[in-house]
């Protein structure tokens, strides 16, 4: 479903959640971080929020549905996380290089900026 005004095409959720088990969510979620494909983590993101959208305004947004919708954002926000943390390396991400550089301030501000960037970024591809 397709309403005016609106950047990319909705996701039909419930048809989402008939095809798509967790474990195929999940091959495509890896197919994403393995092609670094933010684009395309972008549009489903933004569509499975226009889907939950057309599921509110019909009636249909169950509990179920809810949780399930809630699952697949933050999976989206994880895997684009990982590609951001690979595009945009910084040593604080690992634990064990991260006490080597304590007191490093360039380089907690650096890792401060590049994740307040990809926040930024989340708040763009809302619907």
């Amino acid at each position: 479903m397709q309403t005016v005004g609106r950047k990319y095409l909705s996701v039909d959720l419930m048809k989402l959640k008939a095809k798509f088990d967790s474990g195929r969510w999940n091959q495509w979620l890896t197919a994403c971080e393995r092609e670094q494909d933010i684009e395309g983590l972008k549009k489903v993101f933004y569509g499975i929020q226009c889907g939950m959208d057309d599921l509110v305004k019909q009636g249909l947004h169950t509990d179920d549905m809810k949780m399930l919708f809630i699952r697949w954002q933050r999976s989206i926000e994880n895997t684009a996380k990982k590609i951001w943390r690979k595009k945009y390396p910084n040593p604080l991400d690992n634990p064990i290089e991260a006490t080597q550089h304590r007191g490093n301030k360039s380089m907690y501000l650096a890792k401060k900026k590049r994740d307040a960037d990809l926040e930024r970024t989340f708040k763009r591809w809302r619907f």
